[in-house]
């Protein structure tokens, strides 16, 4: 958020989507809004990164939209001036500039069969994973957020000339995150008997979900 608020431009609107954090999230970033009106909170129920994203967009009042993780943080404090005048001579939908230390290629393929594309080829974004952060629990994120990666799953199937194999796996994740969205009672993703390709997949689906479930099981202990 600082990296955010340390811009030079202010003309915007920064929403915090607190999904059903279990830290001092919440109070932190309530603090930070009562000296700022540019924050906004949004508390919901803890649901995965994709329905946060989704939350902020549907609250949002800008015309374009800037995802941060919480370990993401900007390196420019001139970023949004930048960005502005990237924008005001190019009609574009989409910005995609490189990260320091991750690059979401397939995100750039999905956007560009869709939208304007216009691509910056310098860092204005480092994700900076920590030890207990996201990446170090993407077991856990696989049986806690099943809906946000079923659809990441399903976006890598619509990829164009893919390989058989790779198509595979994505059947057999989405399998698994499936079986951990009827556990949680959520309808989000459809069954995978009714999406092609899947039936194949849905033995070894199986036999990954209850692999995590063990992994999980295992490092919790």
């Amino acid at each position: 958020m600082w990296s955010v608020l340390s811009q030079s431009s202010n003309d915007y609107e920064l929403l915090v989507i607190d999904d059903g954090s279990t830290d001092h999230t919440g109070a932190i970033a309530g603090n930070m809004a009562e000296k700022n009106s540019s924050i906004s909170i949004v508390r919901i129920p803890h649901s995965g990164a994709g329905a946060a994203r989704n939350e902020g967009v549907r609250r949002a009042r800008g015309k374009y939209v800037i995802f941060l993780d919480a370990d993401d943080y900007w390196t420019n404090p001139g970023l949004l001036e930048h960005l502005r005048e990237k924008l005001h001579h190019r009609e574009v939908d989409v910005v995609m500039s490189q990260m320091d230390k991750f690059n979401p290629y397939y995100i750039m393929l999905q956007m560009d069969w869709e939208a304007q594309l216009l691509v910056i080829n310098q860092v204005l974004c480092i994700v900076d994973y920590q030890p207990d952060g996201m990446s170090s629990r993407v077991f856990r994120q696989y049986e806690d957020s099943p809906v946000s990666f079923g659809m990441l799953r399903l976006q890598f199937r619509q990829m164009p000339d893919i390989p058989f194999w790779f198509r595979y796996r994505q059947c057999m994740h989405y399998v698994s995150s499936w079986l951990f969205a009827v556990k949680q009672h959520r309808s989000d993703l459809r069954a995978p008997f009714f999406i092609g390709g899947m039936l194949l997949a849905f033995l070894p689906g199986v036999l990954l979900h209850l692999y995590i479930i063990f992994r999980n099981r295992r490092d919790h202990k």
